[in-house]
């Protein structure tokens, strides 16, 4: 069978790896962990093609439907890697956010991770193991979307009004075009209801973390026009003590989400839907620790000294017990005026009185940690038309504003020298617009299509003020990038007999890039698109095969804007790089199989995958020759040399064994390889190290393998359509690696989760524990510099979530 041979294969190549621990010592992996990370695969597998064994129950699984193809399909319909989450999914698991739902999501990652601290700074959307930098902030590899809009650079905050998530796996640039290069996250919103109504929630647990929801919907013009106002503030309490001030607010997160939708259908062909809504977060100082150069415990470049960290990391609780940040807004500093007047006002991006101003509303962060508002709305408009066909519009509208005050130091140290050394103030503007026209033909042909275009604009500018020499200097770790899209889509299907249908989509778009400081301007061109063959058997199981093609679009080198004619000439020279750098394209190839069994109780999917990346922009280290001193002047910049292989597994399964038992599983290997390239981690720890020390090596912060299982036991009880239910969850991700040449890593992690409750039509009660084991993993681990002695290697951990337990009530009116 398909998913046992891969297990077997994933066996015997893990049984003889080699990992190196701490102390640089080889050892094996462990053989329970080698059983837990195929067993996933071999269950799955086994009950997709066992289950017609299994006596048949009266309970059956609701019909998932998507829009992965722009149009509705049944999820085991769709022929390339989905995953669903229904709203009875989100609430079942209590998945509030991103973070929540990748746990329960085969090959996907996401980190609240920027650069080296641990907040919601930059959403990281990782995909089949593919952790790509976003080197221009215009090339994100994965994106989300909200009801089919993009949302670039944003921030979706809590899931608020979401009725359905989809997760598209692999390159999905046919439909969703730029920024789909390893694939897409489509948010699908509730439309209001034609009866007034509403719903209220309420949710406190351990550290003060608490969530309260309230909606209200109902007719304006009935039958013709209705509302829906929701509102959700949810905070999730400090799990760490920032021992700088006694206060428990390391990690502190706070969102609050206002969201309202205006839904009109003139008659019975037309529909229109608007909506707008509004993030606020609010977090507190980030959840992360920097381990100065003490803690190293490896010579990776030979030169007998201990000058980085190999294995594991120490401890967390010798983080737990270091960890704190400096007050920067203590009115004492800065000659009792403060870090507020004297950096932020002076020169925020969103300050009236800074020169480097460019958007007016004004300086809203007020204390340390992260502070982000988002704005953001969507129009769509669906008409039906003769023949069956449909015309769709959507348009939409996003705005980010953010600010982080951060003591990059992470350690109780208040007095005016450290907090002119130690604080960094980044800020980021970003703003796009989207329009897409679409016509559909009728589902019931045997010859279907879809055709559109589509047209994406968008800015943004990241801004930093570092403390050198004892005062505070401004730069822009980017600058202002504009982009304009316009692409142009279609897809055919084509059912060549009752069981074969044979489909082709293809987009052609053309990319404009401009850095408006510097006169840069270049058009990219990129095709993408995506092959299918499906075969579906007389009780509906689907075969498929396809090969896709993704894009990320092209970018800059702006150094060479400011060299003279020599000098890029022998930057040129020296790396091959030039002014433009081109996009990279990925070729992907997908085989798999999707089924509803048992009269619809059981629903599986097996997915086999394989491709490579070409032309990848790299970062590579180099220098150019300083025309006035004749010196060699080294410098960072980025280069099409890279070629990364990736191949991986994915099975998810869903079974109402009963009336009372729903068992839920997923399992993903998403292995990546590097082939070619230039690795600037590797060149910059030492002499006997090498640009090539990366080379099949794993793509660094992000597992290779993951799992997940949950169980739920539900029935009636004290009468009267009460139901009880207990449910268990597990969660298992594979170590992370903290850099290209796979040094330093994480270990593994595994989760456990508890619910028990009970629901009826109106209401649901739940008490619930998570890490139930208080498994203290780190969530990610990267390299740094010791602030403390300058340019000596340093480590960067995020710090995980403790056990925690608390109390969630819904009720429907």
């Amino acid at each position: 069978m398909f998913g046992v041979a891969l297990a077997r294969q994933h066996w015997m190549a893990d049984a003889d790896q080699i990992l190196e621990g701490p102390d640089m010592k080889p050892r094996k992996q462990p053989l329970f962990k080698r059983f837990l990370a195929v067993l996933p695969a071999i269950a799955i597998t086994g009950v997709i093609y066992s289950g017609s064994a299994i006596q048949p129950a009266m309970a059956q699984l609701e019909e998932i439907i998507v829009t992965a193809r722009k149009r509705e399909e049944a999820l085991v319909d769709i022929p390339f890697a989905v995953s669903a989450f229904s709203e009875a999914d989100l609430t079942s698991a209590n998945l509030k956010n991103f973070v929540d739902l990748s746990q329960f999501t085969p090959g996907l990652t996401f980190q609240n991770a920027t650069t080296n601290r641990a907040d919601r700074g930059m959403p990281n959307i990782i995909i089949r193991g593919l952790n790509l930098q976003s080197f221009s902030g215009s090339s994100d590899p994965a994106l989300f979307f909200i009801d089919g809009a993009p949302v670039f650079g944003g921030e979706v905050g809590s899931f608020i009004d979401i009725v359905r998530v989809e997760v598209l796996r692999g390159p999905q640039s046919a439909y969703f075009g730029r920024n789909t290069f390893s694939g897409a996250i489509n948010l699908i919103t509730r439309d209001p209801g034609d009866e007034f109504g509403g719903s209220a929630g309420l949710e406190y647990g351990r550290f003060g973390t608490t969530d309260l929801q309230l909606s209200v919907e109902g007719p304006i013009m009935p039958g013709r026009l209705s509302f829906r106002l929701s509102g959700r503030s949810n905070k999730k309490g400090g799990h760490y003590i920032n021992h700088a001030s006694g206060d428990r607010d390391i990690g502190e997160e706070k969102t609050t989400s206002l969201a309202g939708t205006l839904m009109a259908t003139p008659n019975d062909k037309v529909r229109l839907k608007f909506r707008y809504d509004y993030t606020d977060i609010d977090d507190g100082p980030n959840a992360g620790f920097r381990f100065g150069r003490t803690f190293a415990n490896c010579d990776p470049d030979g030169n007998g000294t201990m000058t980085y960290r190999c294995g594991e990391g120490p401890d967390v609780s010798l983080a737990e017990a270091m960890v704190g940040h400096a007050d920067a807004f203590d009115p004492g500093y800065f000659n009792n005026v403060g870090y507020v007047e004297n950096v932020v006002e002076a020169y925020s991006l969103f300050s009236d009185t800074s020169t480097r101003q460019v958007d007016g509303e004004g300086v809203f962060i007020d204390g340390m940690g992260l502070a982000k508002r988002v704005y953001g709305a969507t129009f769509q408009a669906a008409v039906d038309l003769p023949a069956g066909m449909t015309f769709d519009w959507i348009s939409g509208y996003n705005k980010t504003l953010q600010q982080i005050v951060s003591d990059e130091n992470t350690l109780p140290r208040n007095n005016f020298r450290v907090v002119l050394g130690d604080v960094f103030l980044v800020e980021r503007y970003s703003k796009n617009s989207s329009h897409e026209a679409r016509l559909s033909s009728d589902d019931d042909r045997q010859l279907r299509w879809t055709a559109g275009a589509s047209f994406v604009e968008s800015e943004a500018i990241t801004s930093c003020v570092a403390g050198i020499f004892f005062a505070p200097r401004a730069f822009n770790c980017r600058p202002i990038l504009k982009t304009e899209t316009t692409g142009v889509f279609g897809g055919l299907y084509y059912d060549l007999s009752e069981k074969l249908t044979v489909s082709g989509e293809l987009r052609v778009q053309k990319d404009t890039v401009s850095i408006p400081i510097t006169d840069l301007e270049e058009e990219f061109d990129d095709v993408g698109g995506r092959v299918t063959l499906q075969y579906t058997t007389a009780d509906g199981i689907m075969w498929f095969a396809n090969y896709g093609r993704g894009f990320r679009p092209g970018g800059f080198n702006s150094i060479f804007a400011t060299l003279s004619q020599s000098e890029a000439a022998s930057l040129a020279a020296n790396s091959g790089a030039k002014l433009d750098v081109a996009p990279e394209t990925l070729d992907q190839y997908e085989v798999g199989v999707k089924g509803a069994l048992l009269e619809g109780r059981l629903q599986a999917s097996a997915i086999g995958y394989w491709g490579e990346i070409n032309d990848q922009q790299v970062q590579q280290v180099t220098s150019y020759t300083d025309q006035a001193t004749g010196l060699d002047v080294p410098i960072t910049i980025l280069n099409n040399i890279g070629l990364l292989d990736l191949y991986g597994v994915e099975l998810e399964a869903r079974f109402q064994l009963t009336n009372e038992w729903m068992l839920q599983g997923s399992f993903a290997r998403s292995h990546t390889e590097y082939v070619q390239g230039s690795c600037r981690i590797c060149v910059t720890r030492g002499a006997t190290a090498t640009d090539q020390d990366h080379l099949g090596n794993q793509t660094p912060k992000v597992p290779e393998f993951t799992a997940s299982a949950a169980a739920t036991y539900s029935r009636p009880v004290f009468g009267g359509g009460l139901d009880g239910f207990v449910r268990g969850e597990y969660l298992y991700e594979s170590t992370e690696y903290a850099i290209e040449a796979n040094q330093y890593e994480t270990g593994d992690r595994s989760i456990v989760n508890l619910r028990i409750g009970v629901e009826a039509e109106a209401y649901r009660v739940e008490a619930y524990v998570t890490n139930l084991f208080d498994d203290d993993t780190y969530l990610f681990v990267t390299p740094n510099s010791d602030l403390d002695v300058g340019g000596t290697n340093a480590f960067v951990v995020g710090l995980p979530d403790k056990l925690a337990y608390g109390l969630r009530v819904t009720v429907d009116f």
